[in-house]
Protein backbone atom coordinates (compact mmCIF):
# COMPACT_ATOMS: atom_id res chain seq x y z
CA UNK A 1 0.00 0.00 0.00
CA UNK A 2 2.79 2.41 0.86
CA UNK A 3 4.66 1.72 -2.39
CA UNK A 4 1.49 2.24 -4.39
CA UNK A 5 0.72 5.54 -2.63
CA UNK A 6 4.25 6.81 -3.20
CA UNK A 7 4.02 6.01 -6.93
CA UNK A 8 0.73 7.88 -7.08
CA UNK A 9 2.24 10.99 -5.49
CA UNK A 10 5.24 10.93 -7.84
CA UNK A 11 2.98 10.58 -10.86
CA UNK A 12 0.77 13.49 -9.67
CA UNK A 13 3.71 15.83 -9.11
CA UNK A 14 5.16 14.91 -12.48
CA UNK A 15 1.81 15.66 -14.20
CA UNK A 16 1.39 18.98 -12.36
CA UNK A 17 4.91 20.09 -13.28
CA UNK A 18 4.25 19.20 -16.90
CA UNK A 19 0.97 21.16 -16.93
CA UNK A 20 2.49 24.27 -15.40
CA UNK A 21 5.49 24.03 -17.67
CA UNK A 22 3.23 23.89 -20.72
CA UNK A 23 1.01 26.65 -19.40
CA UNK A 24 3.94 28.97 -18.87
CA UNK A 25 5.27 28.22 -22.28
CA UNK A 26 1.88 28.96 -23.93
CA UNK A 27 1.52 32.46 -22.30
CA UNK A 28 5.07 33.74 -22.57
CA UNK A 29 6.09 35.55 -25.74
CA UNK A 30 9.05 34.19 -27.57
CA UNK A 31 9.20 36.89 -30.26
CA UNK A 32 7.68 40.22 -31.23
CA UNK A 33 4.22 40.19 -32.87
CA UNK A 34 3.48 40.29 -36.56
CA UNK A 35 1.31 43.20 -37.66
CA UNK A 36 0.17 44.44 -41.06
CA UNK A 37 -0.91 47.89 -42.27
CA UNK A 38 -3.78 47.14 -44.63
CA UNK A 39 -5.66 50.21 -45.83
CA UNK A 40 -6.07 53.97 -45.40
CA UNK A 41 -9.34 55.73 -46.27
CA UNK A 42 -11.56 58.77 -45.60
CA UNK A 43 -8.65 61.16 -46.03
CA UNK A 44 -9.57 64.81 -45.34
CA UNK A 45 -7.62 68.02 -44.87
CA UNK A 46 -6.95 67.15 -41.20
CA UNK A 47 -7.76 63.46 -40.61
CA UNK A 48 -7.67 59.91 -41.96
CA UNK A 49 -8.73 56.37 -40.99
CA UNK A 50 -6.80 53.11 -41.32
CA UNK A 51 -7.43 49.36 -41.06
CA UNK A 52 -4.57 47.18 -39.72
CA UNK A 53 -4.30 43.60 -38.43
CA UNK A 54 -2.32 41.77 -35.75
CA UNK A 55 -1.55 38.45 -37.46
CA UNK A 56 0.59 36.77 -34.77
CA UNK A 57 1.00 37.66 -31.09
CA UNK A 58 4.51 36.22 -30.90
CA UNK A 59 3.39 33.73 -28.29
CA UNK A 60 2.24 36.29 -25.74
CA UNK A 61 -0.36 38.89 -24.92
CA UNK A 62 -0.70 41.99 -27.15
CA UNK A 63 -0.27 44.88 -24.71
CA UNK A 64 -1.07 47.70 -27.16
CA UNK A 65 -1.62 48.33 -30.84
CA UNK A 66 -2.37 51.20 -33.20
CA UNK A 67 -0.70 53.20 -35.95
CA UNK A 68 2.28 55.57 -35.84
CA UNK A 69 2.28 58.55 -38.18
CA UNK A 70 4.50 61.46 -39.16
CA UNK A 71 5.99 63.35 -42.09
CA UNK A 72 9.05 61.06 -42.37
CA UNK A 73 9.39 57.39 -43.31
CA UNK A 74 9.27 54.79 -40.51
CA UNK A 75 7.36 56.68 -37.80
CA UNK A 76 7.64 54.99 -34.40
CA UNK A 77 5.75 54.81 -31.11
CA UNK A 78 8.02 57.56 -29.74
CA UNK A 79 6.30 59.94 -32.16
CA UNK A 80 2.62 60.56 -32.89
CA UNK A 81 0.48 57.46 -32.62
CA UNK A 82 -3.01 56.13 -31.94
CA UNK A 83 -3.75 53.66 -29.16
CA UNK A 84 -6.39 51.12 -30.12
CA UNK A 85 -6.42 48.54 -27.33
CA UNK A 86 -4.90 45.04 -27.38
CA UNK A 87 -5.63 41.59 -28.74
CA UNK A 88 -5.43 39.86 -32.07
CA UNK A 89 -7.21 40.56 -35.34
CA UNK A 90 -8.01 43.61 -37.42
CA UNK A 91 -8.60 47.07 -35.92
CA UNK A 92 -9.64 50.58 -36.93
CA UNK A 93 -7.51 53.66 -36.18
CA UNK A 94 -8.61 57.28 -36.50
CA UNK A 95 -5.88 59.87 -37.04
CA UNK A 96 -6.68 63.52 -36.31
CA UNK A 97 -4.92 66.88 -36.09
CA UNK A 98 -3.18 66.68 -39.46
CA UNK A 99 -2.28 69.65 -41.66
CA UNK A 100 -3.82 70.27 -45.10
CA UNK A 101 -1.98 69.31 -48.31
CA UNK A 102 0.87 67.53 -46.52
CA UNK A 103 2.36 64.06 -47.11
CA UNK A 104 2.26 61.69 -44.15
CA UNK A 105 3.64 58.17 -43.52
CA UNK A 106 1.87 55.63 -41.36
CA UNK A 107 2.58 52.11 -40.20
CA UNK A 108 0.77 49.83 -37.81
CA UNK A 109 2.41 48.69 -34.58
CA UNK A 110 1.76 45.99 -31.99
CA UNK A 111 3.56 45.48 -28.68
CA UNK A 112 3.99 42.41 -26.46
CA UNK A 113 6.38 41.74 -23.59
CA UNK A 114 9.27 41.09 -25.96
CA UNK A 115 8.91 44.40 -27.83
CA UNK A 116 7.18 46.30 -30.62
CA UNK A 117 6.80 45.27 -34.22
CA UNK A 118 5.74 47.47 -37.14
CA UNK A 119 3.90 46.94 -40.39
CA UNK A 120 4.90 48.36 -43.74
CA UNK A 121 4.91 52.11 -44.46
CA UNK A 122 1.96 53.59 -46.32
CA UNK A 123 2.08 57.21 -47.45
CA UNK A 124 -0.83 59.55 -48.20
CA UNK A 125 -1.46 63.25 -48.69
CA UNK A 126 -4.15 65.21 -46.88
CA UNK A 127 -6.61 67.10 -49.02
CA UNK A 128 -6.54 70.90 -49.44
CA UNK A 129 -8.71 73.01 -47.20
CA UNK A 130 -12.18 73.37 -48.74
CA UNK A 131 -11.67 76.87 -50.13
CA UNK A 132 -13.54 79.07 -52.57
CA UNK A 133 -11.06 81.29 -54.39
CA UNK A 134 -12.59 84.67 -55.15
CA UNK A 135 -16.13 85.92 -54.52
CA UNK A 136 -19.13 83.66 -53.99
CA UNK A 137 -22.71 84.68 -54.88
CA UNK A 138 -25.59 82.52 -53.63
CA UNK A 139 -29.15 83.52 -54.50
CA UNK A 140 -31.18 80.34 -53.98
CA UNK A 141 -31.68 77.65 -51.35
CA UNK A 142 -30.76 74.88 -53.79
CA UNK A 143 -27.49 76.59 -54.66
CA UNK A 144 -26.52 76.98 -50.98
CA UNK A 145 -27.30 73.37 -50.10
CA UNK A 146 -25.54 71.91 -53.13
CA UNK A 147 -22.36 73.94 -52.83
CA UNK A 148 -21.87 73.36 -49.09
CA UNK A 149 -22.11 69.59 -49.43
CA UNK A 150 -18.35 69.86 -49.93
CA UNK A 151 -17.97 71.38 -46.44
CA UNK A 152 -16.44 74.69 -47.54
CA UNK A 153 -14.42 76.26 -44.73
CA UNK A 154 -12.85 79.36 -46.29
CA UNK A 155 -14.00 81.90 -48.88
CA UNK A 156 -11.10 84.02 -50.08
CA UNK A 157 -13.26 86.84 -51.44
CA UNK A 158 -16.69 88.27 -50.62
CA UNK A 159 -19.67 86.10 -49.74
CA UNK A 160 -23.07 87.34 -50.95
CA UNK A 161 -26.21 85.53 -49.85
CA UNK A 162 -29.34 86.89 -51.54
CA UNK A 163 -30.02 89.17 -54.50
CA UNK A 164 -27.42 91.92 -54.64
CA UNK A 165 -28.46 93.64 -57.86
CA UNK A 166 -32.27 93.73 -58.14
CA UNK A 167 -34.14 95.26 -55.20
CA UNK A 168 -37.47 94.78 -56.98
CA UNK A 169 -37.13 91.08 -56.20
CA UNK A 170 -35.84 89.04 -53.28
CA UNK A 171 -34.18 85.66 -52.98
CA UNK A 172 -36.33 82.96 -51.35
CA UNK A 173 -33.95 81.41 -48.85
CA UNK A 174 -35.28 79.47 -45.86
CA UNK A 175 -32.15 78.35 -44.05
CA UNK A 176 -28.37 78.69 -43.93
CA UNK A 177 -27.94 75.55 -41.81
CA UNK A 178 -25.98 73.72 -44.52
CA UNK A 179 -23.23 76.39 -44.25
CA UNK A 180 -22.10 75.22 -40.80
CA UNK A 181 -18.64 74.20 -42.08
CA UNK A 182 -17.77 77.82 -42.92
CA UNK A 183 -15.06 79.29 -40.67
CA UNK A 184 -13.62 82.28 -42.51
CA UNK A 185 -14.63 84.88 -45.09
CA UNK A 186 -11.64 86.96 -46.18
CA UNK A 187 -13.76 89.69 -47.77
CA UNK A 188 -17.22 91.03 -46.92
CA UNK A 189 -20.01 88.86 -45.56
CA UNK A 190 -23.23 90.19 -47.10
CA UNK A 191 -26.74 88.90 -46.35
CA UNK A 192 -28.93 90.99 -48.61
CA UNK A 193 -32.42 91.15 -50.07
CA UNK A 194 -33.80 87.82 -48.88
CA UNK A 195 -37.31 86.55 -48.17
CA UNK A 196 -38.31 83.71 -45.76
CA UNK A 197 -34.93 83.76 -43.98
CA UNK A 198 -35.74 84.20 -40.27
CA UNK A 199 -32.36 83.58 -38.66
CA UNK A 200 -28.71 83.07 -39.56
CA UNK A 201 -28.24 79.63 -37.98
CA UNK A 202 -25.50 77.92 -39.95
CA UNK A 203 -23.05 80.80 -39.74
CA UNK A 204 -22.35 80.04 -36.06
CA UNK A 205 -18.86 78.66 -36.70
CA UNK A 206 -17.46 81.69 -38.51
CA UNK A 207 -14.40 82.91 -36.63
CA UNK A 208 -12.87 85.50 -38.97
CA UNK A 209 -14.19 88.07 -41.43
CA UNK A 210 -11.63 90.07 -43.37
CA UNK A 211 -13.74 93.15 -44.01
CA UNK A 212 -17.36 94.01 -43.22
CA UNK A 213 -20.57 92.32 -42.14
CA UNK A 214 -23.52 93.73 -44.07
CA UNK A 215 -27.06 92.56 -43.27
CA UNK A 216 -29.50 94.53 -45.37
CA UNK A 217 -33.07 94.44 -46.73
CA UNK A 218 -34.05 91.01 -45.39
CA UNK A 219 -37.84 90.95 -45.16
CA UNK A 220 -38.32 88.21 -42.56
CA UNK A 221 -35.03 88.21 -40.63
CA UNK A 222 -35.74 88.50 -36.90
CA UNK A 223 -32.74 86.84 -35.21
CA UNK A 224 -29.02 87.46 -35.81
CA UNK A 225 -27.69 86.06 -32.53
CA UNK A 226 -25.04 83.78 -34.04
CA UNK A 227 -21.76 85.71 -34.33
CA UNK A 228 -20.44 85.08 -30.81
CA UNK A 229 -17.51 82.88 -31.94
CA UNK A 230 -15.64 85.72 -33.63
CA UNK A 231 -11.89 85.80 -33.16
CA UNK A 232 -11.38 88.67 -35.58
CA UNK A 233 -13.52 91.15 -37.52
CA UNK A 234 -11.38 93.45 -39.65
CA UNK A 235 -14.05 95.89 -40.84
CA UNK A 236 -17.40 97.25 -39.72
CA UNK A 237 -21.00 96.19 -39.22
CA UNK A 238 -23.97 97.42 -41.26
CA UNK A 239 -27.59 96.62 -40.39
CA UNK A 240 -30.03 98.35 -42.72
CA UNK A 241 -33.75 97.84 -43.44
CA UNK A 242 -34.42 94.55 -41.69
CA UNK A 243 -38.06 95.25 -40.77
CA UNK A 244 -38.59 92.25 -38.45
CA UNK A 245 -35.38 92.63 -36.43
CA UNK A 246 -36.26 93.47 -32.81
CA UNK A 247 -32.91 93.13 -31.04
CA UNK A 248 -29.34 93.70 -32.14
CA UNK A 249 -27.40 90.94 -30.41
CA UNK A 250 -24.87 88.27 -31.24
CA UNK A 251 -21.71 90.42 -31.42
CA UNK A 252 -20.55 90.17 -27.81
CA UNK A 253 -17.04 89.01 -28.74
CA UNK A 254 -16.34 92.10 -30.88
CA UNK A 255 -14.04 94.49 -28.98
CA UNK A 256 -13.20 96.97 -31.74
CA UNK A 257 -14.27 97.89 -35.26
CA UNK A 258 -11.97 99.06 -38.06
CA UNK A 259 -14.89 100.37 -40.06
CA UNK A 260 -18.33 101.91 -39.69
CA UNK A 261 -21.15 100.73 -37.45
CA UNK A 262 -24.37 101.59 -39.28
CA UNK A 263 -27.77 100.78 -37.78
CA UNK A 264 -30.52 102.22 -39.93
CA UNK A 265 -34.10 101.70 -41.05
CA UNK A 266 -34.87 98.70 -38.83
CA UNK A 267 -38.49 99.58 -38.03
CA UNK A 268 -39.05 97.12 -35.17
CA UNK A 269 -35.61 97.33 -33.59
CA UNK A 270 -36.09 98.08 -29.90
CA UNK A 271 -32.71 97.32 -28.38
CA UNK A 272 -29.01 97.47 -29.18
CA UNK A 273 -27.79 94.95 -26.62
CA UNK A 274 -25.22 92.74 -28.30
CA UNK A 275 -22.13 94.96 -28.51
CA UNK A 276 -21.20 95.06 -24.84
CA UNK A 277 -17.50 94.31 -25.43
CA UNK A 278 -17.08 97.04 -28.04
CA UNK A 279 -14.69 99.75 -26.81
CA UNK A 280 -13.59 101.61 -29.96
CA UNK A 281 -14.76 102.35 -33.50
CA UNK A 282 -12.37 103.53 -36.20
CA UNK A 283 -15.12 104.78 -38.45
CA UNK A 284 -18.58 106.29 -38.20
CA UNK A 285 -21.34 105.24 -35.84
CA UNK A 286 -24.71 106.11 -37.33
CA UNK A 287 -28.06 105.23 -35.75
CA UNK A 288 -30.78 106.44 -38.13
CA UNK A 289 -34.49 105.85 -38.71
CA UNK A 290 -35.02 103.10 -36.13
CA UNK A 291 -38.54 104.11 -35.20
CA UNK A 292 -38.97 101.68 -32.27
CA UNK A 293 -35.50 101.99 -30.74
CA UNK A 294 -35.60 102.59 -26.98
CA UNK A 295 -32.44 101.02 -25.58
CA UNK A 296 -28.79 101.46 -26.63
CA UNK A 297 -27.26 99.96 -23.46
CA UNK A 298 -25.19 97.51 -25.50
CA UNK A 299 -22.80 100.37 -26.29
CA UNK A 300 -22.02 100.96 -22.63
CA UNK A 301 -18.29 100.18 -22.91
CA UNK A 302 -17.63 102.33 -25.97
CA UNK A 303 -14.94 104.90 -25.12
CA UNK A 304 -13.88 106.39 -28.47
CA UNK A 305 -15.08 106.96 -32.03
CA UNK A 306 -12.80 108.34 -34.70
CA UNK A 307 -12.99 109.05 -38.40
CA UNK A 308 -10.14 109.96 -40.72
CA UNK A 309 -11.47 113.50 -41.27
CA UNK A 310 -12.75 115.54 -38.35
CA UNK A 311 -15.48 117.24 -40.37
CA UNK A 312 -17.27 113.92 -40.82
CA UNK A 313 -20.11 113.05 -38.45
CA UNK A 314 -18.37 110.39 -36.43
CA UNK A 315 -21.51 109.85 -34.33
CA UNK A 316 -24.97 110.59 -35.68
CA UNK A 317 -28.26 109.80 -33.95
CA UNK A 318 -31.13 110.75 -36.23
CA UNK A 319 -34.88 109.99 -36.48
CA UNK A 320 -35.16 107.50 -33.62
CA UNK A 321 -38.62 108.51 -32.38
CA UNK A 322 -38.81 106.46 -29.16
CA UNK A 323 -35.32 107.16 -27.86
CA UNK A 324 -35.73 109.34 -24.73
CA UNK A 325 -32.08 109.61 -23.64
CA UNK A 326 -28.61 108.45 -24.65
CA UNK A 327 -27.89 106.11 -21.75
CA UNK A 328 -25.49 103.62 -23.25
CA UNK A 329 -22.80 106.15 -24.20
CA UNK A 330 -21.80 106.52 -20.57
CA UNK A 331 -18.13 105.63 -21.15
CA UNK A 332 -17.73 107.68 -24.32
CA UNK A 333 -14.99 110.27 -23.78
CA UNK A 334 -13.76 111.31 -27.19
CA UNK A 335 -15.18 111.69 -30.69
CA UNK A 336 -12.71 112.37 -33.47
CA UNK A 337 -15.18 113.89 -35.87
CA UNK A 338 -18.59 115.47 -35.46
CA UNK A 339 -21.57 114.66 -33.24
CA UNK A 340 -25.04 115.02 -34.75
CA UNK A 341 -28.22 114.55 -32.72
CA UNK A 342 -31.12 115.36 -35.02
CA UNK A 343 -34.89 114.84 -35.29
CA UNK A 344 -35.37 112.37 -32.44
CA UNK A 345 -39.00 113.06 -31.62
CA UNK A 346 -38.97 111.59 -28.10
CA UNK A 347 -35.51 112.68 -26.95
CA UNK A 348 -35.86 114.54 -23.66
CA UNK A 349 -32.24 114.78 -22.49
CA UNK A 350 -28.69 113.92 -23.50
CA UNK A 351 -28.11 111.82 -20.39
CA UNK A 352 -25.49 109.22 -21.23
CA UNK A 353 -23.01 111.73 -22.69
CA UNK A 354 -21.91 112.86 -19.22
CA UNK A 355 -18.28 111.74 -19.66
CA UNK A 356 -17.78 113.23 -23.12
CA UNK A 357 -14.90 115.74 -23.05
CA UNK A 358 -13.79 116.20 -26.66
CA UNK A 359 -15.37 116.49 -30.10
CA UNK A 360 -12.86 117.13 -32.91
CA UNK A 361 -15.61 118.34 -35.19
CA UNK A 362 -19.03 119.96 -35.19
CA UNK A 363 -21.58 119.64 -32.40
CA UNK A 364 -25.05 119.61 -33.98
CA UNK A 365 -28.21 119.40 -31.86
CA UNK A 366 -31.14 120.00 -34.17
CA UNK A 367 -34.91 119.47 -34.39
CA UNK A 368 -35.39 117.44 -31.21
CA UNK A 369 -38.83 118.73 -30.38
CA UNK A 370 -39.08 117.68 -26.72
CA UNK A 371 -35.45 118.12 -25.72
CA UNK A 372 -35.56 120.14 -22.51
CA UNK A 373 -31.90 120.42 -21.54
CA UNK A 374 -28.35 119.58 -22.55
CA UNK A 375 -26.87 119.49 -19.05
CA UNK A 376 -25.28 116.09 -19.70
CA UNK A 377 -22.59 117.88 -21.77
CA UNK A 378 -21.14 119.60 -18.70
CA UNK A 379 -17.72 117.90 -19.12
CA UNK A 380 -17.39 118.82 -22.78
CA UNK A 381 -14.42 121.13 -23.42
CA UNK A 382 -13.57 120.93 -27.11
CA UNK A 383 -15.61 121.36 -30.30
CA UNK A 384 -14.97 122.87 -33.72
CA UNK A 385 -18.36 124.42 -34.57
CA UNK A 386 -21.64 124.74 -32.68
CA UNK A 387 -25.10 124.24 -34.23
CA UNK A 388 -28.23 124.24 -32.06
CA UNK A 389 -31.36 124.62 -34.17
CA UNK A 390 -35.07 123.86 -33.96
CA UNK A 391 -35.27 122.43 -30.43
CA UNK A 392 -38.60 123.89 -29.36
CA UNK A 393 -38.49 123.13 -25.62
CA UNK A 394 -34.88 124.07 -24.98
CA UNK A 395 -34.72 127.15 -22.73
CA UNK A 396 -31.05 127.40 -21.73
CA UNK A 397 -27.65 126.21 -22.91
CA UNK A 398 -26.64 125.04 -19.45
CA UNK A 399 -24.20 122.18 -19.86
CA UNK A 400 -21.83 124.01 -22.23
CA UNK A 401 -20.09 126.08 -19.54
CA UNK A 402 -16.73 124.35 -19.98
CA UNK A 403 -16.39 124.84 -23.73
CA UNK A 404 -13.07 126.32 -24.77
CA UNK A 405 -12.85 128.50 -27.89
CA UNK A 406 -11.73 126.59 -30.98
CA UNK A 407 -8.28 127.30 -32.40
CA UNK A 408 -9.63 127.24 -35.95
CA UNK A 409 -10.04 130.59 -37.70
CA UNK A 410 -13.30 129.45 -39.34
CA UNK A 411 -15.29 128.90 -36.16
CA UNK A 412 -19.06 128.84 -36.59
CA UNK A 413 -21.93 129.36 -34.16
CA UNK A 414 -25.46 128.71 -35.38
CA UNK A 415 -28.34 128.93 -32.89
CA UNK A 416 -31.62 129.22 -34.79
CA UNK A 417 -35.36 128.65 -34.25
CA UNK A 418 -35.30 127.36 -30.69
CA UNK A 419 -38.64 128.88 -29.70
CA UNK A 420 -38.11 129.03 -25.93
CA UNK A 421 -34.36 129.60 -25.78
CA UNK A 422 -33.60 132.78 -23.85
CA UNK A 423 -30.45 132.00 -21.81
CA UNK A 424 -27.04 131.73 -23.51
CA UNK A 425 -24.86 132.46 -20.50
CA UNK A 426 -23.30 128.99 -20.51
CA UNK A 427 -21.48 129.86 -23.76
CA UNK A 428 -20.69 133.50 -22.97
CA UNK A 429 -16.97 132.87 -22.43
CA UNK A 430 -16.81 130.46 -25.36
CA UNK A 431 -18.21 133.08 -27.74
CA UNK A 432 -16.34 136.05 -26.28
CA UNK A 433 -12.96 134.42 -26.69
CA UNK A 434 -13.34 133.47 -30.33
CA UNK A 435 -11.15 135.70 -32.46
CA UNK A 436 -12.28 137.30 -35.72
CA UNK A 437 -15.97 136.72 -35.09
CA UNK A 438 -18.83 138.86 -36.35
CA UNK A 439 -22.55 138.71 -37.03
CA UNK A 440 -22.03 139.01 -40.79
CA UNK A 441 -19.15 136.53 -41.15
CA UNK A 442 -16.95 139.31 -42.52
CA UNK A 443 -14.02 138.40 -40.28
CA UNK A 444 -14.00 134.64 -40.84
CA UNK A 445 -16.06 133.47 -37.89
CA UNK A 446 -19.80 133.07 -38.56
CA UNK A 447 -22.12 133.95 -35.67
CA UNK A 448 -25.79 133.32 -36.56
CA UNK A 449 -28.42 133.65 -33.84
CA UNK A 450 -32.08 134.27 -34.73
CA UNK A 451 -35.57 132.84 -34.43
CA UNK A 452 -35.19 132.16 -30.70
CA UNK A 453 -37.00 133.66 -27.71
CA UNK A 454 -33.94 135.89 -27.23
CA UNK A 455 -31.36 136.59 -29.95
CA UNK A 456 -28.21 138.28 -28.61
CA UNK A 457 -25.81 139.70 -31.14
CA UNK A 458 -22.12 138.90 -30.97
CA UNK A 459 -21.31 142.18 -29.22
CA UNK A 460 -24.10 141.52 -26.70
CA UNK A 461 -22.44 138.26 -25.75
CA UNK A 462 -19.05 139.94 -25.38
CA UNK A 463 -20.64 142.55 -23.16
CA UNK A 464 -22.32 139.99 -20.92
CA UNK A 465 -25.87 140.40 -22.24
CA UNK A 466 -26.31 136.64 -22.51
CA UNK A 467 -29.95 136.19 -21.44
CA UNK A 468 -33.24 137.90 -21.82
CA UNK A 469 -33.92 140.53 -19.21
CA UNK A 470 -37.34 140.35 -17.61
Amino acid sequence: MKVSSLKSIVLFLSFTATVFSCSKKDNTATEVPTVSTLEIFEITDNSAKTISEVIDNGGGEIISKGVCYGTSVDPSISESKTTDGGGMGSFLSEIEGLEPEKEYFIRAYATNEIGTAYGKNISFKTTPLPIIKGDLNLDSQAEIDLLFKSDIEIIEGDLYVGLRSDFNKSAVINSLSSMSSLKEVKGDLVIINTRSLKNLEGLNNIEKIGRNIIISHNQDLSDIDIFNNFIKLEGGITLISNPELVELNGFNSVTSLSGDLRISGNDKLESISGLESLSSISGELSIWYNLSLQNISGLKNLTSIQTEKNWYQALSIVYNDKLTDLEGFNQLKEIKGGLKIDSNAGLESLDGLNNLTKIDGDLEINNNNVLENIKALSNLETILRLHINGNHKLQTLDGLENLKPPSSSNAEISIINNNQLSDYCAIKDFVSNINNCSDDNSLGCDYSVYGNAYNPEYEDMKNGKCKEEK
